[in-house]
């Protein structure tokens, strides 16, 4: 996975935050969950390449987000800002301007994103997201991955399940029971449903 980090301007501000914050709970977190699924590698039908190491990711929701971002040294995600298909042209300028002033200044996205999944609802949208479409991840793999995102000790100590228990599904290869998964998707209000359908 890519390490994200912001970019940061000489006042601080982060202009990818700043444009986040504007959005509504259910965006921002499709937006959380598309950076996410990039950055492990997946939702390459969305990305577009801008030249010089940018990149764009292309999000079919609302007006059309735009996620902008460059890569350094294939380890680094550096999130330079965000906008729509209307701003795109406008947009696309100004992160060509920062992403030249970028390679000294990116901090954390990982601290934003953990305190953002405090809100179970944005939780919920953040999971629902890691899941969508062809190249979404397993439910599964998105529960766990949303956990490590929340912090394995902070996630056991507010969902009430022990530490050992947490880690043990996080670690295992196979599939826990239905009943196990269940108790952890109840804690973003979800409950895991499958469906057996005759295809004869």
């Amino acid at each position: 996975m890519l390490q994200i980090r912001h970019f940061s301007l000489n006042s601080g501000v982060k202009p990818f935050e700043t444009w986040l914050s504007s959005l509504d709970t259910r965006s921002k977190a499709k937006v959380r969950a598309y950076v996410d699924r990039v950055a492990l590698g997946g939702s390459k039908k969305n990305i577009r390449s801008l030249g010089d190491g940018l990149n764009e990711i292309k999000i079919d929701f609302g007006p059309g987000l735009r996620v902008y971002y460059g890569v350094i040294d294939n380890e680094l995600m550096l999130l330079l800002g965000g906008g729509n298909k209307n701003s795109q042209s406008r947009d696309i300028e100004k992160i060509y301007d920062f992403w030249r002033q970028a390679m000294h200044r990116h901090e954390s996205y990982d601290k934003e994103l953990a305190a953002e999944l405090q809100d179970q609802e944005f939780a919920k949208d953040f999971i629902l997201d890691l899941i969508e479409g062809d190249e979404g991840l397993s439910p599964l793999e998105a529960l766990r991955h949303t956990i490590r995102r929340i912090g394995v000790k902070e996630f056991s100590k507010t969902a009430k399940i022990p530490y050992e228990s947490v880690c043990r599904m996080l670690e295992s290869d196979g599939m826990p029971k239905i009943a196990t998964l269940d108790r952890y998707f109840a804690f973003f209000g979800l409950k895991l449903k499958i469906i057996l359908e005759d295809v004869a």
